[in-house]
């Protein structure tokens, strides 16, 4: 393993060590890639030394961010080889002996883990204090309802410092800043301590259809940006040197049968074309929303579908329903009761990956290939049809990956899209379906686009059914990439004017 010291630092990772060890709170938004790991770790050693106050660091992330990154990082560095560094993982009795032993400096704990942790805080459990407070993937807070942020606002008590990390703090529009901020300063900054008081200042609510409820937006382009003046003193953003990412859209078709049975079920807006292979019923004939629609269509166009059967209800549960009023009440319980079956349309998408993954290792054959996937089911798929191939639940696959090892790795969106390092021995992603989140599209493709990559550029190819849902997902990431890059160009510029 190489072993780096402060000198290998860029500049900008010291400019940006500085500029945390200059406050209590802030967050790093910097790109993927830009080495937020060893920039948290190096900021809490210095503050460690210059204080001298021998508290534990708490670093947050998400599961394989700890396992993978958080875990391992800092045995690259030679200043940071000598931190003990603990991960809070297993059972809650071994969890309980790791902290009663306190044989750590720095803490990772996964973002699952908070609300344990802040109870066992609550009740003045040993090495239940820290001083430095360090959230990888910040982003994860920015729900107003988010329990996550209870939580570590808990465990961050009498801390000295506290900081988060995120290459999106914004991915969806100016909203979801609040949460970030009310972590950081209590909201103080944008004059609302709670989301009523931010959405009265800052919001236009409006009615959901065929309901009583309301949603809400930003009031205006003019609103979003006094937002980001508000809240850009507390984030510090600088640009990395980008590996270029080359997208490559690979138009395909269904096949006529197939496209016949995605249009129907499009118009009927229900399953009704998919029959029980038992009662020879529709598997649903109720009608869906946009959203259940979209998803059901989506599953589709993978060639497959999801379905919920009710199992055999109890008297026990049929008195509760007959008691229950409430129709979200009732949604609830019959999905307690009920199982998931899937139903295989056809394999038009399967056997497109499967001429585009020949293609590619053609193409590139010095380049181990990654596919990232959406649903549970993509994966028995492409297991049975690249039987070599290395599934993300396993362990270690970062560095089984950047060893070479793994000459093809499925990748589900939302369990890998963050704090994974890949950059070392591929440089080949396959989208074999995409996905409406733009945070995870965009930060799975950076996973391996990042400093440490050798290959001049990393390509993505994307498996684009046309005609399908994907031609909504498409636009919906454009739009919201657009909006992201204005983002981080504005937050920069603003902070630099606010430091200035």
């Amino acid at each position: 393993m190489d072993m780096f010291t402060v000198k290998d630092l860029h500049q900008t990772q010291k400019d940006c060590i500085t500029w945390m060890l200059g406050r209590q709170s802030g967050c790093v938004a910097s790109e993927c890639g830009s080495g937020k790991t060893v920039m948290g770790l190096t900021a809490f050693l210095i503050y460690r030394r210059k204080t001298g106050i021998r508290l534990p660091m708490l670093a947050v992330s998400v599961p394989k961010g700890v396992k993978e990154t958080w875990s391992v990082e800092h045995k690259r560095w030679q200043h940071l080889k000598n931190l003990r560094v603990a991960t809070l993982a297993g059972t809650p009795a071994r969890r309980e002996k790791i902290l009663e032993d306190g044989n750590f400096d720095v803490l990772c704990v996964s973002y699952g883990l908070l609300n344990w942790l802040a109870e066992l805080k609550k009740i003045g459990f040993p090495n239940t204090n820290f001083s430095f407070i360090f959230a990888d993937e910040g982003s994860c807070l920015k729900g107003h309802a988010s329990k996550w942020r209870v939580a570590l606002s808990i465990l961050s008590i009498g801390a000295n410092a506290r900081f988060i990390a995120t290459a999106t703090p914004a991915p969806h529009d100016a909203m979801d800043y609040w949460g970030l901020v009310k972590y950081l300063d209590d909201g103080r900054c944008l004059n609302a301590k709670t989301i009523s008081q931010f959405r009265s200042i800052y919001c236009q609510a409006f009615p959901i259809p065929n309901t009583s409820g309301v949603f809400y937006r930003i009031k205006s382009r003019e609103t979003a940006r006094e937002i980001e003046k508000k809240v850009a003193p507390f984030f510090y953003s600088f640009e990395t040197p980008e590996v270029p990412i080359e997208t490559v859209d690979v138009l395909c078709s269904l096949s006529p049968e197939s496209m016949a049975l995605y249009k129907r079920i499009e118009k009927e807006q229900c399953l009704n074309s998919i029959a029980d292979k038992e009662t020879g019923k529709p598997v649903m004939d109720k009608s869906l929303g946009a959203m259940d629609l979209a998803n059901k269509l989506a599953q589709v166009a993978n060639g497959f579908v999801y379905v919920d059967k009710v199992l055999k209800l109890s008297p026990e549960t049929i008195a509760e329903l007959e008691r229950t009023e409430d129709e979200k009440e009732v949604r609830q319980i019959m999905k307690k009761n009920s199982v998931r079956e899937t139903i295989n349309l056809f394999p038009d998408r399967i056997e497109l990956c499967k001429k585009m993954v020949k293609a590619v290792r053609t193409k590139h054959p010095d380049s181990s290939i990654a596919v990232a996937y959406l649903f549970t089911h993509d994966l028995k798929v492409l297991q049975e049809a690249f039987p070599e191939g290395v599934s993300d639940t396993e362990e270690d696959i970062a560095a089984r990956w950047n060893r070479g090892e793994i000459p093809l790795l499925f990748l589900q969106y939302a369990r890998c899209s963050k704090s994974l390092n890949l950059q070392q021995s591929g440089y080949v992603l396959i989208m074999y379906t995409s996905t409406f989140n733009w945070e995870h599209d965009y930060q799975i493709a950076r996973r391996f686009a990042r400093q440490g990559q050798k290959a001049p550029k990393v390509y993505v190819y994307r498996l684009h059914l046309k005609g399908t849902v994907d031609d909504l997902k498409s636009k919906v990431l454009d739009k919201r990439g657009n909006s992201h890059v204005r983002f981080q160009k504005d937050i920069l510029r603003y902070a630099t004017t606010a430091a200035a």
